[in-house]
């Protein structure tokens, strides 16, 4: 099922298709890929997909080849079913180069530090052949080696400089070298990967799988010494020529020859002495990386960054060409202090050069602010892929690049010819074996036709087919197009991406892969790809049913070039620019371009190492300023709110002091209303892509506790801000259990930091100014295109646009019809104490053991703690994740003692540094969309519903809003500029997401302490980038629907039927409806017009501390420091 509209505007492409034509285009080209698909797929591609080993692959290809017949009991199968995905869909190939120098130091690329003495020729004359020469000494070359040697094979090596060192870095998944039993050979392990695709967002897509870089030199020397143990020799020099007779062949080295029963070309992309039938027209995989030293950088030391596609950092001429051929981001940070950063293009025809990759990268780094201080290595990487395969069979055997084992459409290959190494072996350990006790004299080419057919059989060759096939796709989209693909792929399953970047996956796992994306993708990327899929289909349907070596890289197999000639006249662009058959660019490494990249980058540092200026120290009683009223005297949840907001902190400078000042009846470009952290996010935004921005607010000092995951504030680029990061979390769900570790970092924001970090921002742009005061109301200028907007003391500004970022506070703003929303409040004090009963290094996220007995005729709304220590001191809080009405703070006040008071720790009053009371709603209606004035922040609706995070979402959509602004305002449309705003913040998706999470806050808010834990134990046992993602709310309503499933599957009874029953509920509802709000939308509903005075006073709302006498009463607990709740106590 198609839905009935577009993903997003086809501006560039024209107007939509009509929905009858694309489901027609679509269908069409999956039908034909299924009945391929499925017609091709044997019963030995379902074997080999669930072997558990090298082994038991050999061995089934070795029985369908032979004619043998195989037998498999039932626990073998239902051993090699549990083991496929894992095992075999792991075999993802490095990419070839990864990395510079790797953390150890490394500076030259001479001779491998080797002590044994190669062992020359002995052998190799017309009367003792040698089995096997292997021409080149890679890691292919030496993979085959030695695996003939140690098989007792006759080998012997040829390479000009066999002990040279091999120049590029290798970057594998650490499964598939484990599964090859080279683990042994690691520089470095990553316990995870992220792929960035979204400009907006910095955390990006979590891959769990470990990630390594291969110690170059260890993985070397082990495969020689092995190769020489077992009895391999070597010959230092060049093949000239190769002459192949019936019953062995003969290699020119200088004026010596050897003669061998196989020899194999092992040269790598120069492709010296294979035959090719065809041009070979691949595309090409570029990349420019360096190791550099930095001052600083954002990168989580246990990730790598696989890919990060953002290009909004570019220069308009840059930016333009990224547009079109789009390039990412590959990082391997080593330590705080150096990384190793690559530049890279997938794939293009021909390939971009080496010196605008190293201006994409050096704009990057600029724009992460990453100081570089060396450059200690550089890497040139040209990696031809697809094209067509060596001339099959032929004399001559191919290894790695020679015989196109490149992955087509990721460049990955290493790993696919160390494992490819025992089948080619195989197959020729067996001809000899099989001639020799024949009475038929020795023929050399049939054993290599075997091999040829071995290491390239027919299900092998589809799937290269169907790779090249998506290469030429990937080669044909824009930057827009090939962020979604990514945004889609990768939130298929780990099975699933894993086993298309892998060649371990039959035609059934790439017809799954191929279902999985068409299912989940936008239409606008249906129409993309079968747009750019449709010239090369042709071509891929007849090689894919043959087997066969044909697929035609030219659109419409040549069909409009000829036409072109043919009528002498220009048709369209010709896909092949240039015949790389005639100058191959890989037949020598590249070394060097024209642009020196340590003179562009490198900025030397003045005298001595310098004090980043970031003060990241405790915050000390000195920097509170005391307040009128004594927070510990409070009761009134009214009087608690305005105590929370009228906090300052003196080490907070003023904005009036860092800002120049907005001053009443001024016109800006922008009016932001609200000087939080998404205020002035925004307006730093904008103010940096050259909008002049007034800010209003009141003169306030950040007094929240912002608690985060480090990642995303790393990814984020504000790792300098956080005050305190621990290297563990912990969780209490079942008290026999204790504290839990749920392997995810967890930070304190520096609220200082953070505060002077956006200022600075604002201030450094030149184009912010301040007026302290608070919005009362908008209006339409009836004499120009610009909103008046008016302030509680009567002073007037007018703008082209104004956003309210005024938090919870939502006057301004209108909004939707529905329930009210539900609460998450919560009561916490930072208190001075040494010797604290906490570990500094471990954040508590939740403890939900409770502070009093569980009373069974009493109702009660369950609450945890929260613990954020520090060596001298901890912050304490008691939280109510959700409830149905607010739980009073002189309640939450009340178990937070009582809690303390069984734990044995006494809070001295004069201790108390801190005091915080926290009321978030929780979902609720959304903003109408559209209106004239836009919401941003918690104004916006962007607190997440199930959590109560909101800090992280609005700085990760800072940007994307301001340039959907921008975008606007650019029209002179301002009434565009705000429709474009609303539709970035509530899309589609981010609407159906909001509505799942809403339905999770509706169903905890009606669950007792008992179902609490049961969801809390579901949910922590998860795959960890479910709850991550949904935590974090990364997670797209796919993967959201996912995680429901997957709750609902691993969940107990109790859970599973308040799942179904919240169904029914008005949250179901509600996300039933979000999920059709596509299709019952009116794109065309035009902003609201009545906004002469859309503001409302609200009466005071009273305080619902009666709700809990009962339950107080109930409990008769009144814990000791806690005096004050004897005024809630009486009735």
């Amino acid at each position: 099922d198609f839905p009935p509209r577009m993903a997003a505007p086809l501006n560039r492409m024209g107007p939509s298709p009509p929905r009858s034509m694309l489901q027609a285009l679509s269908l069409a080209t999956i039908s034909i890929f299924s009945i391929l698909l499925l017609s091709a797929s044997r019963s030995e591609s379902i074997l080999s997909f669930g072997a558990r080993s090298v082994q038991q692959v050999r061995e089934v290809r070795a029985s369908f080849h032979s004619g043998r017949q195989v037998v498999l009991s039932g626990a073998t199968l239902h051993k090699m079913g549990e083991t496929s995905l894992e095992r075999t869909f792991s075999r993802l190939n490095q990419h070839i180069p990864r990395a510079g120098a790797a953390p150890f130091e490394r500076k030259d690329e001479g001779l491998l530090p080797f002590d044994v003495p190669l062992t020359e020729f002995s052998r190799g004359s017309k009367d003792k052949p040698f089995d096997l020469l292997v021409v080149g000494c890679g890691p292919s070359g030496l993979g085959v080696a030695d695996e003939a040697a140690k098989r007792g094979l006759s080998v012997g090596i040829i390479d000009p400089r066999p002990l040279q060192r091999w120049p590029n870095n290798y970057g594998v998944w650490v499964d598939e070298f484990e599964a090859l039993g080279h683990d042994d050979c690691f520089a470095r392990i990553w316990n995870s990967a992220t792929v960035i695709v979204d400009e907006g967002k910095g955390n990006g897509v979590t891959l769990d799988r470990p990630y390594a870089q291969v110690d170059r030199d260890k993985l070397k020397t082990k495969l020689l010494k092995r190769s020489l143990d077992n009895g391999a020799e070597f010959c230092t020099g060049a093949v000239s020529e190769v002459k192949h007779l019936d019953d062995v062949s003969i290699v020119s080295v200088g004026e010596k020859e050897f003669h061998a029963v196989q020899v194999l070309d092992a040269t790598g992309h120069a492709r010296r002495l294979v035959e090719f039938e065809r041009d070979f027209t691949p595309g090409y995989q570029a990349a420019y990386g360096a190791t550099i030293e930095v001052d600083t950088h954002p990168y989580d030391l246990n990730k790598m960054m696989f890919m990060d596609w953002r290009g909004n950092h570019l220069d308009p001429e840059l930016r333009k060409r990224n547009d079109e051929l789009p390039t990412f981001l590959y990082v391997m940070p080593y330590t705080r202090n150096k990384i190793f950063v690559e530049e890279t293009s997938l794939v293009a025809r021909p390939y971009i050069p080496f010196d605008e990759l190293k201006l994409r990268l050096e704009q990057r780094l600029a724009s992460m602010g990453i100081t570089v201080r060396a450059v200690e290595d550089e890497e040139y990487c040209l990696i031809p892929m697809g094209g067509v395969l060596p001339k099959m069979p032929q004399r001559t055997l191919g290894i790695g690049g020679t015989a196109g084992m490149v992955h087509p459409a990721t460049g990955y290959m290493v790993s696919k010819s160390l494992f490819q190494a025992p089948i080619l072996v195989d197959a020729i350990q067996n001809g000899i074996k099989m001639q020799q006790n024949s009475d038929k004299s020795l023929n050399a080419s049939q054993i290599s036709e075997a091999v040829w057919n071995n290491i390239w059989p027919e299900e092998d060759r589809r799937q290269r087919t169907f790779m090249c096939f998506g290469m030429e796709i990937l080669m044909r989209l824009n930057k827009e197009t090939t962020q979604r693909f990514f945004k889609t792929f990768f939130t298929l399953s780990k099975r699933m991406w894993g086993g298309f970047l892998s060649w371990r996956i039959s035609a059934l796992g790439l017809l799954g892969v191929g279902l999985s994306i068409f299912r989940i993708a936008s239409n606008q990327l249906r129409y993309d790809f079968v747009k750019n899929a449709l010239p090369y289909l042709p071509s891929f349907v007849k090689t894919f049913t043959q087997a066969s070596n044909d697929f035609d890289s030219t659109a419409w197999a040549g069909l409009y070039e000829g036409l072109a000639v043919l009528y002498n006249v220009s048709m369209i662009q010709p896909t092949r620019p240039f015949d790389s058959t005639r100058d191959n660019p890989t037949k020598q490494p590249i070394r060097s371009s024209s642009i020196n990249f340590a003179d562009r980058v490198i900025k030397p540092r003045d005298g001595e190492d310098q004090d980043s200026g970031i003060n990241s120290g405790p915050l000390s009683l000195e920097n509170l300023d005391k307040v009128s009223d004594s927070a510990g005297k409070l009761t009134d949840d009214r009087d608690w709110i305005d105590f929370q907001q009228r906090k300052t902190f003196s080490d907070q400078a003023t904005l009036a002091s860092s800002l120049p000042r907005l001053n009443p009846n001024d016109h800006v470009d922008v009016l932001v209303a609200g000087v939080g952290p998404a205020g002035l996010a925004l307006a730093g935004e904008l103010a940096e892509r050259g909008v002049d921005v007034g800010l209003v607010g009141p003169e306030t000092s950040f007094t929240n506790n912002y608690g985060v995951w480090e990642d995303e504030f790393k990814d984020l680029g504000l790792e300098h801000t956080l005050e305190k990061v621990y290297d563990e979390t912990l969780v209490v769900i079942d008290e026999k259990k204790g504290y839990e570790a749920i392997n995810r970092k967890y930070a304190r924001v520096g609220r200082k930091e953070l505060r002077d970090h956006l200022v600075s921002k604002c201030k450094n742009s030149g184009r912010v100014r301040y007026l302290s005061g608070i919005v009362e109301g908008v209006s339409r200028d009836t004499s120009e295109p610009t909103k008046i907007v008016e302030l509680q003391n009567g002073d007037k500004l007018s703008a082209k646009f104004v956003t309210m970022s005024t938090g919870h506070n939502r006057e301004v703003l209108e909004y939707e019809e529905g329930p009210p929303p539900t609460w998450q409040t919560a009561y916490g004090i930072e208190i001075a104490m040494k010797n604290h009963p906490w570990a500094s290094d471990k954040a508590v996220f939740m403890d939900l053991s409770q502070s009093d007995d569980e009373n069974p005729g009493v109702s009660r709304v369950p609450s945890f703690l929260y613990i954020l220590p520090d060596e001298d001191k901890v912050f304490l809080e008691e939280t109510c994740l959700v409830s149905q009405v607010q739980v009073p703070f002189d309640e939450l006040k009340r178990r937070l003692y009582k809690r303390l008071q069984n734990m044995g720790v006494t809070v001295d009053p004069e201790s108390i540094i801190e005091e915080e009371a926290s009321w978030i709603p929780l979902g609720g209606p959304l903003p109408k969309v559209p209106q004239s004035v836009l919401g941003f922040g918690a104004a916006a609706g962007l607190v997440h519903p199930a959590s109560g995070y909101s800090i992280v979402n609005s700085l990760k959509m800072a940007s994307s809003v301001a340039d959907s602004i921008v975008e606007g305002l650019g029209t002179g449309d301002f009434d565009s500029a705000s429709m474009k705003a609303w539709q970035t913040i509530w899309s589609d998706e981010n609407r159906q997401k909001m509505a799942f999470y809403q339905f999770g806050s509706d169903l905890i808010a009606k669950m007792s302490l008992s179902e609490i834990k049961e969801f809390m134990r579901t949910f922590y046992s998860l795959p960890s980038p479910l709850w991550k993602g949904f935590l974090s709310h990364d997670l797209n309503p796919a993967g959201l629907m996912v995680l429901a499933i997957s709750m609902f599957a691993i969940g107990g009874a109790e859970l599973r039927m308040s799942l179904i029953s919240e169904l029914a509920s008005p949250a179901g509802v509600k996300m039933a409806k979000a999920a059709a709000y596509p299709y019952l939308n009116n794109p065309e509903t035009s902003p609201q017009d009545n906004l002469s005075e859309v503001l409302t006073k609200r009466n005071r709302k009273e305080s619902l501390r009666g709700v809990f006498r009962r339950e107080q009463l109930a409990q008769n607990s009144v814990p000791v420091g806690h005096s004050e709740s004897s005024s809630v106590i009486e009735s």
